[in-house]
C-alpha cells in the first residue's frame, strides 16, 4: 500500500503526540503544526516541541550540529513543508532547549590545523571568504534538494577541489579566513553567516626540496586525523632520503609533535604508514 507524505506525517505526529492531535476533520501539515492556536492561523509563539518535531520528521539529528549537511537539509525541508509556521531561529531555539548541539564551533573551528579545517569546511559545501572575497562559494539553500545537494557538492569538489586545496596550502601565514554557513529562514530564503574564523600558518615547513602534491597532502592529513581521532597539526613534511625506505617509490617523512612517520607517495587501500621500532621501520594501517 502506498503511503502519501501527508499520511506519513500524520503517523509520525500520532506516534509522538497521540491520536488526539489529529482528531476531527482532516488537518493539513501546516495546520497540524499550528495546533494550540487559532485554527488556520500561524501561531504567534510556535511551540518549540512542534518546531523540533517537524525538523526531526525530515531527518534532523539533535546530537549533531545544525550546519552538518544532513541537518541543514532537514531544516530547509521542514521550513518548506510547513511554510510560515516557524523560522530557522525557532528550530535552533528548540534544539537548544532540548539539550541538542548548537555550538557555532562546528567542525572544531580554530582548534586544529587551519588549512585542514578550511578544506573540510569547503568540501561540505560551505563558503570560505578572505577579506570579503569568496574563494569557495559553497551551496546556499538546499530546500527540497535532498540527496541531490550532496551530488552537487560532490561534483563541485571533484572538479575544483584539488585546485582549491593547492591554493589553501599556499596561503601566506597570518591570513584570516572566514568560514561561513548558510542560515535558512523560510521558503528557501536565508543568508550566509560566519561560523568561525581561522588564521593560516603558511605552507608547511620542509627540507626545501620536493613535497607531496596538494591532493596527497590532504590525504595524509585525513589519515592522521583518523589515527589520532582529532584534527592533527603537521609540523613539517619532506621527501625521505634514507636508504631504508619502507615503501616502494617516493616516501614522505611527516613530523607531528615529536613523532616521525613515513607515508608512501601513493595512498593504498587500506592506507599505510611506517614508524621506527628498535631501529627498523614497522608498517601499520591507519585504520
Amino acid at each position: 500500500m502506498k503511503i502519501t507524505k501527508r499520511q506519513l506525517r500524520r503517523i509520525i505526529r500520532e506516534s509522538i503526540y497521540g491520536k488526539s492531535q489529529t482528531a476531527g476533520p482532516p488537518i493539513s501539515g501546516r495546520h497540524a503544526i499550528a495546533l494550540g492556536g487559532d485554527y488556520g492561523k500561524p501561531p504567534s509563539n510556535p511551540d518549540p516541541k512542534l518546531a523540533l518535531a517537524a525538523a526531526k520528521e525530515m531527518g534532523y539529528d539533535p546530537s549533531e550540529h545544525p550546519a552538518l549537511d544532513s541537518n541543514n537539509i532537514a531544516i530547509n525541508d521542514a521550513l518548506a513543508a510547513y511554510p510560515g509556521e516557524f523560522t530557522y531561529d525557532d528550530i535552533i531555539a528548540a534544539v537548544r532547549a532540548s539539550g541538542g548541539i548548537v555550538n557555532e564551533a562546528y567542525g572544531a573551528i580554530g582548534s586544529g590545523d587551519p588549512a585542514q579545517e578550511i578544506l573540510d569546511w569547503a568540501e561540505e559545501g560551505n563558503r570560505v571568504t578572505i577579506a570579503g572575497k569568496n574563494i569557495w562559494v559553497g551551496l546556499g539553500s538546499r530546500s527540497g534538494l535532498h540527496s541531490y545537494a550532496d551530488e552537487v557538492i560532490g561534483d563541485k569538489w571533484s572538479k575544483s577541489g584539488d585546485r582549491f586545496t593547492k591554493k589553501v596550502m599556499n596561503l601566506p601565514a597570518g591570513t584570516e579566513v572566514e568560514l561561513k554557513r548558510f542560515q535558512s529562514s523560510s521558503r528557501g530564503r536565508g543568508n550566509w553567516v560566519t561560523a568561525g574564523t581561522v588564521t593560516t600558518t603558511g605552507p608547511l615547513k620542509g627540507s626545501g626540496g620536493e613535497a607531496p602534491s596538494a591532493k596527497r597532502m590532504r590525504q595524509i592529513g585525513r589519515e592522521l586525523s583518523d589515527m589520532y581521532d582529532r584534527d592533527v597539526k603537521i609540523k613539517s613534511v619532506s621527501k625521505y632520503v634514507g636508504d631504508d625506505e619502507p615503501f616502494l617509490g617516493k616516501n614522505w617523512e611527516v613530523v607531528v609533535g615529536k613523532e616521525r612517520m613515513i607515508f608512501p607517495n601513493d595512498s593504498g587501500n587500506p592506507a599505510e604508514y611506517a614508524q621506527q621500532e628498535a631501529g627498523f621501520w614497522e608498517i601499520y594501517s591507519t585504520y
